[in-house]
């Protein structure tokens, strides 16, 4: 198993501690971006702790000191977006390849790179840190979970059947806004110079919400799908793992009550 883990200027800027004898600041959360791609449809997982090819660690999913996300057998293909808004850092994630061409992963905090092309190659695990730091994970709240995708097969089609040859994705740029009662986060996740926009397939978590979430999703102008008239999305709401809510459309928009 291959560890990678690297602390950004913007990190240490962000993760700086408190000044003069007032002790130290929390630190505050930032957007963490994970873009995973190479030739399309690559097969990746996030496999549990204890698989053989990722080594004896505890680590897996993706984690922080207030998440931790796991996918159980869930396999993603490339290319695929992951956004993290109200976590914490360090984040890490455990990632595996089990195509027969290598993958790139790209870790962002905001539009700061801290992470940039690391490769995996098939059959390989890699755990990816953004900065370094050890943590035990104590995630709060209910577990919110966005997924965002444009199946060709078409838009009655879930986001989680990824795995079927009808329903590759036709990669719609789009911006993004999610929040709760407290605050708003608001991203068109450009992460240069790799990518130029939110783009379908992807999946949002929003630690920690308060009393409500809510997400919409614009999809931008100027997009001309092949085979479809518009370009739409499908929205997916899944709270502690559990489907809550779906809307498809060029302006998707899902809400519950927590």
């Amino acid at each position: 198993m291959h560890r990678v883990a690297v602390a950004g200027a913007a990190a240490a800027f962000f993760l700086a501690g408190g000044c003069g004898t007032s002790g130290s600041i929390p630190p505050r959360p930032i957007e963490t971006l994970v873009y995973v791609s190479g030739g399309p449809g690559l097969q990746f997982i996030f496999p549990p702790a204890g698989t053989a090819a990722c080594g004896s660690g505890t680590a897996s999913g993706i984690q922080s000191p207030n998440a931790s996300h796991q996918f159980g057998d869930r396999v993603f293909q490339t290319p695929h977006l992951f956004v993290m808004e109200n976590i914490l850092q360090p984040v890490r994630l455990v990632i595996q390849n089990i195509d027969s061409a290598a993958i790139r992963v790209d870790t962002y905090l905001g539009q700061t790179p801290q992470n940039s092309n690391v490769v995996i190659q098939p059959g390989d695990c890699m755990e990816i840190q953004t900065t370094p730091g050890l943590f035990v994970p104590n995630p709060q709240g209910v577990q919110t979970q966005l997924e965002v995708c444009s199946p060709t097969a078409g838009l009655t089609t879930s986001c989680l059947d990824d795995l079927q040859p009808t329903t590759t994705d036709r990669n719609i740029a789009y911006f993004a806004s999610l929040g709760d009662l407290v605050a708003s986060n608001f991203t068109n996740c450009i992460l240069p110079p790799i990518l130029d926009a939110c783009r379908s397939p992807s999946t949002f978590f929003v630690e920690n919400p308060q009393h409500q979430i809510d997400a919409s999703m614009s999809v931008n102008s100027g997009q001309n799908p092949p085979g479809q008239p518009t370009a739409e999305v499908r929205l997916e709401l899944y709270l502690n793992g559990v489907f809550s809510d779906f809307e498809a459309g060029t302006n998707p928009i899902v809400s519950a009550t927590l």
